[in-house]
């Protein structure tokens, strides 16, 4: 069986489409010899005339209509192979998992560090609390995960650090101790949630939850407004708002820091998510976040 190049046909094409050997040969970036030659090898190949004359113009023969239709879906084919094999490097899709605790600004400094690669890769970001998170990367459903936890000792664990956190709020909410604490918290599930809890249950502070937010601006609207005081990571927080710390001065427990980590799934290995947890690694370093 013979087999009919594809630059020939995209010759015989390219002369239908332009309408005529001259600019066909322009389009190609070949010369009308050139082009004139592809044809007839073509018309070799097929055994048969694919131009004919008639009122004085060139015309498609009837055997040049049968090979249009199947060169034009021959080439749309090849075509759309070869712009998956080109473009594979830049489509890499990496789905993402950022706890609540993290969401804002961490993904905010990844996304700005990779914004150079985002040709080659299409991110899916999830956010949810850290158990489910890390429930999905097991069940294949995730490929990176951030996430808190209570021991940091998976098997998909990439990169870890403790997050070291804060209580924050107005000081004249503090100062109350009479009264339930009001807490501005994240949804049931977080570990920052979990952690303001206990560390209260531990001096027998009352509290109540008087605000459930799922992002860390939705939290912030909320301390500075007076509704409430919350736990945050001390990097999560602007300048202005670190003086607003509050700790023994105010009867409040010391909060332990949380183990924080990066999961990257193992079966099956996405090599760009192995890279993303790296870049993780590096805007940690950056923080001065002793990480291992």
């Amino acid at each position: 069986m013979q087999n009919i190049p594809t630059e020939l046909l995209r010759a015989f094409i390219a002369v239908i489409d332009l309408k005529g050997f001259t600019r066909a040969g322009v389009h190609l970036g070949r010369s009308q010899p050139a082009i004139s030659l592809q044809i007839k090898r073509l018309q070799d190949l097929v055994g048969a005339p694919l131009f004919g004359r008639e009122n004085g113009g060139q015309t498609v023969t009837d055997t040049g209509r049968v090979v249009e239709a199947y060169a034009r879906r021959i080439l749309s084919l090849n075509d759309e192979l070869v712009t998956k094999l080109t473009s594979r490097e830049f489509t890499s899709t990496i789905r993402i998992g950022m706890a609540h605790e993290f969401a804002e600004y961490l993904l905010a400094k990844l996304l700005n560090r990779i914004g150079p690669r985002r040709r080659r890769l299409n991110l899916e970001v999830t956010r949810n609390s850290s158990s489910r998170l890390l429930a999905s990367l097991r069940e294949g459903s995730l490929d990176l995960v951030c996430a808190v936890a209570e021991a940091a000792d998976s098997d998909d664990l990439s990169v870890h650090w403790s997050e070291p956190l804060a209580w924050i709020g107005l000081p004249e909410l503090f100062a109350e101790a009479s009264r339930p604490l009001p807490l501005v918290v994240y949804p049931e599930g977080c570990y920052f949630r979990s952690e303001m809890m206990r560390a209260l249950a531990r001096i027998k502070r009352t509290y109540e939850i008087v605000y459930t937010g799922e992002s860390l601006s939705s939290l912030t609207a909320a301390w500075r407004s007076g509704f409430g005081v919350t736990a945050l990571p001390v990097r999560s927080l602007e300048d202005d708002d670190r003086r607003r710390f509050a700790g023994d001065s105010h009867g409040l427990p010391k909060l332990t820091d949380l183990a924080s980590g990066i999961y990257v799934a193992r079966s099956p290995l996405n090599p760009d998510a192995k890279m993303l947890a790296s870049t993780f690694a590096d805007l940690l370093r950056q923080d001065d976040v002793t990480i291992g």
